[in-house]
């Protein structure tokens, strides 16, 4: 009796739409039709949603060079000068001697006005030490991630050295006193630090570094953020436009060298001398680059 009226209750199973006495179900073609518009759909959305990370990954950026800017001028303004860029030995190749601090790098100085203090003293304790530590401030998440490369610390960031080493804001203590006061074409106008071009492929490895070939030798990310003396892991010069990252491993890593750069899509970070930041384009003039890169020529352009 309870069966029955159970089944009264819940009344006869359905066994599915029935269409002319039989049962219909989705056809080969009908659900072929909806793969197909599926599909187009994430085709559709799969650039919208690559263009909002990397427009995340690039504020990210941007913050980090705002960051490192404010930590120059913080710098400046207790010391009456800006970090020197970093320079060799005196008596070692490619690499400040112990004890000689203001052959140090500039990430190195700057690492108690960005709060580090603490990994700034051991610095000074062991340089060693302070090479295992990455800075996530120094590194542009659209390039890669804060970790140990090649055995050290990089940045992705490099000061600007103007066209010939001299004629940059921030310059190596063998070329004098680095100044704001020096920008006399504008602190506005004069390129303090941006972001660096290299070659994506050799990140990882040594592999492309043609120690014995010095025409194709790849000195762009090879050594310490903090301690690789006169070199272009930390500086670089505004004698050509910036331009994309390099990812070939067929092509020769020496044609980043010395020159600014980034994985962005449509151009680099910049931080110029008043502590602002804006995006320098791939497309820019290069004449209005190399400007902006000299501090006192009296050629006065605005970044675009």
């Amino acid at each position: 009796m309870m069966r029955a009226v159970l089944r009264a209750w819940r009344g006869p199973a359905s066994p599915g739409p029935i269409i002319g006495g039989q049962r219909h179900g989705f056809t080969l073609v009908e659900l072929l039709v909806v793969i197909a518009i599926i599909a187009v759909l994430i085709g559709l959305l799969l650039p919208a949603v690559q263009s909002a990370r990397e427009a995340a990954r690039r504020n990210a950026c941007t913050n980090h060079v705002k960051q490192i800017g404010l930590a120059f001028l913080t710098f400046e303004e207790s010391r009456k000068r800006l970090p020197f860029a970093g320079d060799n030995g005196p008596t070692s190749c490619c690499e400040p001697d112990v004890g000689e601090w203001d052959r140090a790098n500039w990430p190195y100085h700057i690492l108690p006005q960005l709060e580090l203090g603490e990994l700034f003293d051991r610095g000074r304790e062991s340089r060693t030490a302070i090479n295992q530590v990455p800075v996530a401030v120094f590194i542009c998440p659209t390039r890669r991630t804060a970790k140990i490369y090649r055995g050290t610390v990089k940045t992705d960031f490099a000061s600007n050295f103007g066209t010939n080493d001299t004629n940059g804001i921030v310059v190596a203590k063998r070329h004098g006193t680095p100044r704001l006061r020096d920008a006399t074409d504008g602190t506005s106008k004069t390129l303090l630090v941006a972001e660096r071009r290299i070659h994506r492929a050799y990140m990882e490895s040594a592999a492309g570094h043609f120690p014995n070939d010095d025409a194709h030798a790849y000195f762009s990310d090879n050594e310490s953020a903090y301690f690789s003396g006169f070199g272009d892991d930390v500086e670089r010069r505004g004698s050509a436009p910036p331009a994309p990252d390099l990812v070939d491993p067929t092509v020769p890593g020496s044609i980043v060298n010395t020159h600014f750069g980034s994985s962005h899509p449509t151009g680099i970070v910049a931080g110029f001398a008043d502590g602002s930041t804006r995006q320098v384009g791939f497309t820019i003039d290069p004449e209005v680059f190399r400007r902006l890169s000299v501090k006192n020529d009296g050629l006065v352009v605005d970044a675009p």
